[in-house]
């Protein structure tokens, strides 16, 4: 996957990719220059989760940054994640959300951070090494600094690929109540010594243990249910006609 001065052409449709994407391409550009040779390859294969849900709430779900001290506090007190710092009192949350326009959508966890690499868990020189000394040939060192602080977007591009920071996923709508999850490890290309540690934290964040809506542990239960509730209630609704004095029952 080239950046996107590669992956723009025009189409017979009225508007064209690169109308569409707008400045997103910035986020697509910001995880390709990640790559020392300016590439991400999603070689791992794609894990598909079946989901009992309208395929909006799975990228509503990938870009609400409120839910996390909720839906996934099992998940933080058993694991160290950056994302303990986006919990808790909203405003000591330092993260950033940005409009990107046409429905593109970006949570920016990087003002939190404390030092580079923590998108990656941090990591000793002799594991990031060789490609640090490849970006800096590349870009020089002020640049290489900011691109291993920054690390990858979080980002929404509209309507339905997400840019899971070292993740990629796509929704895949089936029905109305039912949609499919496909996500991959974004590998870098030109570092193979990362794809192991990427591979194994694609399976942390985003395995059967923790996807949304099919997990069976502590973040994918909680939001598995949530989205059962969600459906039940929505049924509920369709089959009866709304009267202002009927009962509301909460789930």
């Amino acid at each position: 996957m080239p950046r996107t001065s590669k992956l723009i052409r025009a189409g017979p449709t009225s508007v064209t990719l690169e109308q569409h994407l707008g400045v997103a391409t910035g986020l697509i550009d910001r995880a390709c220059d990640l790559s020392p040779e300016g590439e991400v390859q999603l070689t791992a294969g794609w894990v598909k989760h079946r989901c009992s849900s309208n395929w909006k709430m799975l990228p509503e779900n990938d870009l609400d940054g409120y839910h996390l001290g909720f839906v996934h506090m099992a998940l933080f007190k058993s694991v160290r994640t950056q994302y303990n710092r986006f919990t808790g009192d909203e405003k000591s949350v330092k993260g950033v959300v940005r409009d990107w326009g046409n429905g593109h959508t970006e949570i920016d966890w990087s003002p939190a951070y404390d030092g580079p690499f923590e998108w990656f868990g941090t990591a000793a020189s002799d594991v990031v090494g060789r490609y640090v000394a490849a970006l800096q040939a590349r870009d020089g060192a002020a640049v290489m600094a900011r691109r291993v602080f920054e690390g990858p977007p979080h980002a929404l591009i509209f309507p339905n690929l997400f840019l899971g920071e070292m993740n990629i996923a796509v929704v895949e709508p089936v029905g109305v109540e039912e949609s499919v999850h496909w996500h991959t490890p974004m590998f870098l290309k030109g570092v193979p010594e990362f794809d192991r540690r990427l591979l194994r934290q694609s399976e942390a964040a985003m395995g059967p243990e923790t996807a949304p809506g099919t997990g069976t542990g502590a973040a994918g239960a909680t939001v598995s249910s949530k989205l059962r509730r969600t459906r039940a209630a929505m049924a509920a609704s369709a089959s009866r006609a709304w009267r202002p004095d009927a009962p509301t029952r909460i789930w």
